[in-house]
């Protein structure tokens, strides 16, 4: 497929061209909500460099045009002048981000990049709370003991003089750490969300309802049930006006800070929280939930992994578990439940009686994980109705190699019937959206595995970007935030990886590509994938993709990671 994932030149430059300034000297990166990536950097200068090769890594896209690049961050456009060095081209972060609107400076260690979204606006307008920010922040709820009732966290974020707060005295804005900003409601402003927080956001109204009538008097709160349903209060209206520099003598009403967009001290906040218990709060048969307690705000969003289809690991950043974290614990889903302290992150680590998808919230009371249990029916392949897509075809050749002998629509096709094949053999009944050289609309593709009442879709695609040999790897991609599409996912992307002896780029969310995502995976009414086998512009990968070796491979990979996903543990031959 022709989009720009990761447009990058390799130079060929055997010398550095970085001259006129000290050596480069390696960096690491932190990120706004993300915390610290594995993106390697370099400082020169006053400058943090990344090679234009792992610019995909901060989803960013980039072409190179004689002596300037352009980079693609979601709308926007920036281009910069980059430097060569080993080979490699580096593009300098912080003018990219300047442009964007992000903040960045360098830590008292000088050797840690530190990138923050400044905060636009906060403000109390028409019955909601506005939030701006310049970069994606994630928030959170946080329920708070004492006067404060409840806090919004926004992770990654900073406020600086330029910051617009308009709160009336409703809330309390602060810098609560380094990279979080915290608005605080006391007891007589909002008490519980009313809409669900976005996983990221950059610009959002949290709506609150008006009060009816004169305020009720406030219960001591000695005698408050902690798990009463309050109505929120709406705080009056307020304009916006741009705080002041603080000064020694007193913040503006509503507002704590420091001047963050000067030099930031290194961070030596609060100790780690700490995470326990845990606990199953439902267990059904389509879904099971848990509450995963914590002692304080993360300092950074918990994540998750998965290095086996039935193993997941959750990720807590600087958290330490607690002595019986898991005291009590029992779940009709789970063969095993190990809490650990990696070094500075608290992995809990489940084994599930089978896969499952997974939904990750932060809440005021702690991380809610939502266990997504898919209708695998029998647990069995034979039987399942799979629709096989191979992308493409008739006057749309897709992709092609660099001197145009290959076709996208060819090797997917080649690789669709191999597919086809083998499920076929292993007793699944087997929908090919085209046969031969025919051009089939997007949606149509779609509606030809909602028409078959399939249980799966499966789309086979050949990537390419525009500049040869830059990129190399497989990726699966799931729509949206499916977490039953992405655990399809990560079955066929981990099977692929065993196999094709290319890299492996994971399994990404369409969305990262185009806010809606691929119309074959949008249209899609049952769990649906779209595999990119690999880049057909990069001479490595299009010598092995066009190997009858590789598509066998990849085609049994294919029915091993449905068979993983469906918990069916009967093996390819």
């Amino acid at each position: 497929m022709r989009r720009l994932l990761c447009l990058i030149p390799w130079m060929g430059l055997l010398v550095s061209a970085v001259q006129g300034q000290s050596p480069p000297s390696e960096a690491r990166i932190h990120y706004t909500h993300r915390g610290e990536l594995t993106t390697p950097a370099f400082r020169i200068g006053e400058e943090c460099y990344v090679a234009l090769a792992r610019i995909n890594e901060l989803n960013w896209s980039a072409v190179v045009a004689g002596s300037r690049v352009t980079v693609t961050a979601g709308p926007h456009k920036v281009t910069v002048a980059p430097k060569f060095h080993q080979g490699q081209t580096l593009i300098p972060l912080g003018a990219v981000l300047k442009e964007l609107g992000g903040g960045t400076g360098w830590a008292q260690d000088a050797r840690t990049f530190e990138v923050w979204s400044e905060v636009i606006e906060i403000g109390v307008v028409d019955g909601s709370i506005r939030i701006k920010t310049s970069l994606d922040v994630r928030p959170s709820w946080l329920r708070l003991e004492g006067p404060a009732g409840l806090a919004l966290d926004l992770s990654g974020a900073r406020l600086t003089s330029r910051s617009k707060i308009g709160t009336s005295g409703s809330a309390l804005v602060r810098q609560a750490t380094p990279q979080t900003v915290r608005i605080l409601f006391d007891k007589s402003s909002p008490t519980q969300p009313l809409k669900a927080l976005p996983d990221l956001l950059r610009e959002w109204e949290v709506p609150i309802v008006p009060a009816k009538g004169p305020e009720p008097a406030r219960t001591p709160p000695e005698t408050r049930s902690t798990g009463a349903k309050e109505p929120i209060q709406a705080p009056p209206s307020a304009s916006l006006a741009t705080a002041p520099e603080p000064s020694l003598g007193g913040s503006p009403a509503g507002v704590e800070w420091e001047p963050w967009d000067k030099q930031p001290p290194k961070w030596s906040g609060p100790l780690s929280p700490q995470a326990g218990p845990v606990r199953m709060t439902s267990d059904g048969p389509q879904s099971g939930s848990m509450l995963l307690k914590l002692s304080g705000p993360l300092p950074d969003a918990a994540r998750f992994t998965r290095p086996e289809p039935s193993v997941l690991e959750i990720v807590l950043p600087r958290t330490r578990w607690s002595a019986d974290a898991l005291a009590g614990f029992r779940s009709a889903s789970i063969k095993e439940a190990v809490i650990e302290n990696r070094g500075k992150e608290a992995v809990l680590r489940l084994t599930l009686v089978r896969p499952m998808g997974l939904q990750l919230a932060h809440e005021p009371d702690g991380i809610h994980l939502t266990l997504i249990k898919p209708n695998v029916g029998n647990g069995k392949l034979a039987g399942k109705v799979v629709v096989v897509d191979a992308g493409h075809g008739g006057h749309d050749t897709g992709a092609r190699s660099p001197d145009k002998k290959l076709n996208e629509k060819d090797l997917a096709l080649a690789i669709a019937n191999l597919t086809a094949k083998r499920l076929s053999e292993q007793g699944a009944t087997v929908v090919l959206t085209r046969k031969g050289d025919q051009f089939i609309a997007l949606k149509e593709r779609s509606e030809i595995a909602n028409r078959n009442g399939a249980h799966f879709f499966l789309s086979v695609h050949i990537n390419s970007n525009q500049a040869a040999n830059s990129s190399t790897g497989g990726i699966t991609f799931y729509h949206q935030q499916d977490p039953v599409g992405m655990l399809l996912a990560d079955c066929i992307q981990g099977e692929i990886a065993k196999v094709s002896g290319l890299p492996n780029l994971g399994t990404w969310s369409d969305r990262r590509i185009y806010e809606t995502g691929f119309a074959v995976l949008r249209y899609a009414k049952m769990p649906a994938v779209l595999i990119e086998m690999g880049f057909i512009n990069n001479s490595k990968d299009r010598a092995r993709m066009s190997t009858a070796d590789f598509k066998e491979k990849v085609a049994g990979a294919i029915v091993q990671g449905l068979r993983a996903y469906l918990g069916d543990g009967k093996q390819e031959d």
